[in-house]
């Protein structure tokens, strides 16, 4: 199974939260001589006091998840109207990795004070790597969206949910759903 990574950017806030994105990802990949299409699901997790991310990919097809905490970028950037737009990038030793950018907007999170991120990060990217066990590169194309889950940000907030505790909750929510972690 391979890793992805996720690069995402957004306005540090003083007011801690973990913020919970539900995504889907398709995923092509090309090589061996032919061209084969996966769809991931899963969950993107974000602490918005530190910018630390935790990826949990979910592979449709095989029921099985990876829980990852990828080296990543979030940055904000300035654009006209006086807004701005968060840029996640997952870093990848072998392509560009996945980058989401999403226009910020206010969120409850259940917190006192909302938290400025995106309500929908537009996911696409690329890697080209060897597989571990294969001899030849493949070349992994990403497109998708990372979603903002609000009921379940705001239920780890109210909870005073750390980064590592929504992990354990979100390992719970895809063993409900018949997924084995890797």
């Amino acid at each position: 199974m391979f890793a992805l990574l996720l690069c995402m950017g957004f306005a540090h806030m003083a007011n801690a939260a973990v913020l919970f994105y539900r995504q889907t990802l398709n995923v092509v990949i090309t090589g061996g001589g032919r061209v084969m299409t996966r769809n991931f699901a899963g969950f993107t997790l974000i602490d918005s006091s530190n910018g630390d991310v935790v990826f949990v990919s979910a592979d449709v097809k095989s029921k099985r998840f990876k829980v990852e905490q990828p080296d990543h970028s979030i940055s904000t950037v300035q654009v006209p109207n006086n807004n701005t737009r968060t840029v996640l990038q997952i870093k990848s030793g072998a392509g560009e990795g996945l980058n989401a950018k999403g226009v910020n907007n206010f969120l409850n999170v259940g917190t006192a004070q909302p938290v400025q991120a995106p309500n929908t990060f537009v996911a696409t990217g690329c890697d080209a790597y060897v597989p571990p066990g294969l001899t030849t590169a493949y070349l992994f194309e990403y497109h998708g969206a990372l979603i903002f889950d609000k009921a379940d940000t705001v239920s780890a907030n109210q909870s005073n949910a750390t980064l590592a505790s929504a992990s354990d909750q979100v390992r719970s929510i895809l063993v409900s759903k018949g997924y084995t972690e890797e």
